[in-house]
């Protein structure tokens, strides 16, 4: 543990144009828009979530991205299972080389921007009829080639513990970072949820950010309240999250990550309000 309390760095979910559900997580609408509102805001980055990067000019992202000042610490992978169905550990090996092309897009992506990618729901689960151990086999060599092609573009890798009633693979913290130690490699980490963890980590939320933070495996922190809404909607208890956050010695980013409840333009601004005050 460290003395020294460093301030944390905020972001917001925003989708590319390529998201076509306005259900899926994230700000939606016009880029220009949303970087500019976001430098309003206060938000020091933008979080970008995306089903397919060839589906949009990256151009013009970039360009609205650099024209407010914001980083990116990370695209978001979610909706290559949400809304493109494609998945790394997926029975049917077609679906499983898909998957593992479009995550190396959205590596290439990434790297653009000098920010990291997530692996959430595009691992895939375990699925009826096929055997764990195969599951697992078949994530472990995607998530080594991945990861070993992402350290090429100096773009990490964070998976994401998720909880059970969303995907039943991979589920708390501390089987995260026993992947972490499966895998081995260094750009290969955790990007850590509050809303799961609150669900299922064996420890409290606190404890398992010590332990992630320490075991030098955290490179990205999702945000919302109990109920996946913008803070205050639920029971959530964040003076006591960016506590441990600081006093773990974690110093990178924290991102917004809420249902747009009750609309998108009420869920930024409370966001901002409430999180740039625990920075």
């Amino acid at each position: 543990m460290t003395d020294s309390i460093s301030r944390l760095k905020l972001a917001y979910m925003v989708a590319t144009p390529d998201i076509e559900s306005r259900e899926a997580l994230g700000y939606h609408g016009d880029i220009n828009y949303s970087t500019k509102l976001l430098r309003e805001l206060g938000y020091d980055g933008i979080e970008l979530t995306t089903a397919d990067p060839d589906a949009f000019g990256w151009g013009a992202v970039q360009a609205a991205i650099e024209a407010a000042g914001l980083d990116v610490p990370l695209v978001c992978s979610g909706e290559v299972f949400g809304q493109s169905k494609l998945g790394l550990a997926a029975p049917d090996e077609h679906v499983r080389a898909a998957a593992l092309v479009r995550l190396k897009r959205l590596v290439d992506f990434a790297a653009i921007f000098g920010s990291n990618v997530n692996i959430g729901r595009s691992r895939w689960y375990y699925t009826e009829g096929v055997p764990r151990s195969l599951t697992e086999q078949w994530a472990y060599e995607a998530f080594c080639e991945i990861a070993d092609y992402a350290a090429e573009k100096s773009v990490c890798i964070a998976l994401e513990p998720i909880a059970f009633h969303v995907c039943n693979f991979i589920n708390s913290t501390q089987e995260g970072l026993e992947w972490v130690r499966r895998v081995g490699r260094p750009n290969f980490k955790l990007m850590l949820d509050v809303y799961h963890m609150n669900i299922d980590d064996r420890l409290s939320i606190e404890s398992s950010i010590f332990q992630a933070v320490q075991a030098d495996a955290v490179v990205h922190v999702h945000l919302c309240d109990t109920n996946r809404k913008p803070p205050g909607y639920g029971h959530m208890d964040f003076p006591s999250i960016f506590d441990a956050l600081k006093r773990a010695g974690y110093t990178g980013y924290v991102s917004a990550e809420v249902f747009n409840y009750p609309d998108q333009d009420e869920a930024i601004v409370r966001c901002a309000e409430v999180f740039k005050q625990l920075l």
